[in-house]
């Protein structure tokens, strides 16, 4: 039972990471227009990707939500989820704020409350 229940908030402890991991990767490669300059031979398009919209203000909010969903992986190196507690906290703060283009990291927050609330993974071995 006590392996089960590492095995669990180990996983909770990395699903909110890997996640918004994807979401900015997936804003740095994907696409949200094109921009087609010239006629003729000359004709080009060029993709303008979601992350180049987001201007100055938008990249830190993304920022801030990185370093903050990165907190569960902070919470299981240090063995305590007062971490994890103040990212499940701030984080709909940064996205309520930030509405418009934050919305994707909606479910990385979910994970993070998940694992506030499940704790961080106790070292094998010891107890829970």
């Amino acid at each position: 039972m006590t392996e089960t229940l590492r095995y669990v908030r180990l996983v909770l402890a990395g699903i909110g990471p890997l996640y918004s991991v994807a979401v900015l990767v997936y804003s740095l490669l994907e696409g949200s227009s094109s921009i087609c300059t010239g006629s003729g031979g000359t004709f080009r398009c060029t993709e303008v990707t979601y992350a180049s919209t987001w201007g100055f203000g938008g990249s830190v909010a993304v920022g801030i939500v990185m370093i903050l969903t990165m907190a569960p992986l902070l919470s299981g190196w240090l063995r305590n989820r007062i971490p994890s507690v103040v990212a499940a906290i701030a984080l709909p703060i940064v996205l309520i704020s930030f509405t418009s283009g934050l919305a994707a990291w909606t479910p990385a927050w979910v994970a993070i409350l998940a694992a506030a609330i499940a704790g961080p993974p106790s070292a094998k071995g010891m107890p829970d």
